[in-house]
């Protein structure tokens, strides 16, 4: 927001404000690695303000730091290597932890599967972003074949849309025709090579590394 902000005073013809926005998101990226990224893990985590630390829970908001462009190539690549954390054969799991929660495993979010694809993108991890991207759209259609629906949120690791059973914590149901999973459709698969594309069409998943 501090970058776009910035881009939209340099529109205006206002450089200086443009200057000061942009002081504010490089002192926003130096606080957040220092802060949040964790180097033993190779991945981002929550910090706590109250208790200075941060909290070691493995979630897919990892990736925001690549989608906004604040990590560096070596983070990054870090990030990366951990995807086998969080991936299935549906897309990405939001934690690592089966807790109950609707926002835990196995549960997969369409936001949080646009924000981590394009942000893998943004660093030429296209292989990764494609397979995801293909996991995750093809379950989308395979449910959507079965129930005639779109839904908020699926169980990637079963690769189904059927999740009343695994939730003990928010709606344990699905809400149908959620407009962020119809959008986040719509942009995944723009972003796809045509050559790809099909990829979408494989039903059953393609293999996850």
């Amino acid at each position: 927001m501090e970058t776009d902000t910035a881009e939209i005073m340099t529109t205006l013809g206002r450089p200086a404000e443009a200057r000061d926005w942009l002081a504010r998101a490089e002192k926003r990226r130096r606080s957040v690695n220092r802060l949040m990224w964790d180097e033993k893990d190779g991945l981002y985590y929550d910090y706590d303000f109250v208790t200075k630390s941060v909290r070691r829970y493995p979630f897919a908001t990892t990736f925001y730091p690549l989608w906004v462009g604040i990590a560096d190539k070596r983070q990054a690549a870090r990030v990366v290597s951990n995807l086998h954390l969080m991936e299935r054969s549906g897309g990405l799991q939001t934690s690592t932890y089966a807790s109950g929660s609707q926002w835990d495993a196995p549960f997969g979010w369409a936001p949080l599967q646009m924000i981590a694809v394009n942000g893998l993108r943004r660093y030429g991890f296209d292989a990764e972003a494609d397979r995801i991207t293909a996991n995750f759209l093809s379950l989308i259609l395979k449910e959507f074949n079965q129930n005639k629906t779109i839904v908020e949120k699926y169980d990637v690791a079963r690769r189904e849309s059927e999740i009343s059973s695994g939730i003990k914590f928010g709606y344990d149901y699905n809400v149908v025709g959620f407009g962020w999973t119809n959008a986040a459709f719509t942009d995944m698969y723009a972003r796809l090579p045509e050559a790809k594309k099909r990829d979408v069409l494989n039903l059953d998943g393609l293999k996850v590394p």
